[in-house]
């Protein structure tokens, strides 16, 4: 799946004419991502599910011949993302900031997105997964929160240690057809400018909306 999300990413930037003759995503400089990266998450998936084919999947000699099983899993990868998500966060702990207006912006925020339970059940997808983002939009005239894991999640370029750009990459469907929507964040100068892209097997479509920050 990552390989081929990665491949969708490089044709639309092939398209709008920001990478030219490159043969993978990962060549252009500004894209820090590797392809042992993509690789490692397609196995961590499995695993975190509790069968991987190629650990769970046994092959063994016996004197009647070589003989395949399949290997009975604990699911440790479940149960030590779900012990250190309890670690770094439960419903115990609590953010302090300063500002008594921000503070009550916050907070209004977390309340509203249930932040506390849903954080901590996307902190075990993300030590599963090898990371994960929150991305925060706007709909109805209130701040909502995204938890995107980084298997839909690829960073362009950042900056002493931030990252500054990313494509955040997802599919789904519309009566019979599949989409992969790409919605990839960056900036203009001042401006962040997020483009929207929307793609059925060759057919692609893009608008994009810019805020300045």
């Amino acid at each position: 799946m990552w390989r081929n999300l990665v491949a969708k990413i490089w044709q639309v930037m092939y398209r709008m004419g920001l990478i030219k003759g490159l043969e993978k995503i990962t060549d252009h400089k500004e894209i820090y991502s590797n392809d042992e990266m993509y690789d490692n998450i397609e196995a961590w998936k499995p695993l975190y599910r509790g069968y991987y084919e190629p650990f769970h999947r046994v092959r063994y000699k016996t004197i009647s011949g070589w003989k395949e099983r399949t290997m009975q899993s604990l699911q440790m990868p479940k149960i030590v993302s779900s012990e250190m998500a309890a670690l770094v966060f439960n419903e115990k702990c609590e953010i302090s900031i300063d500002n008594e207006t921000v503070k009550e912006f916050i907070d209004a925020v977390f309340e509203q997105n249930h932040f506390n339970k849903e954080f901590q059940d996307h902190l075990e997808f993300m030590f599963a997964h090898g990371g994960a983002v929150i991305k925060p939009y706007v709909e109805e005239g209130k701040v909502k929160l995204s938890f995107v894991t980084a298997d839909c999640f690829v960073p362009v370029s950042w900056h002493n240690g931030y990252i500054t750009e990313a494509v955040f990459v997802s599919e789904y469907r519309k009566g019979d057809k599949k989409y992969t929507h790409l919605e990839w964040h960056t900036w203009d100068n001042t401006a962040h400018v997020i483009y929207y892209f929307h793609q059925h097997r060759n057919n692609l479509t893009n608008n994009f909306i810019s805020s300045v920050s």
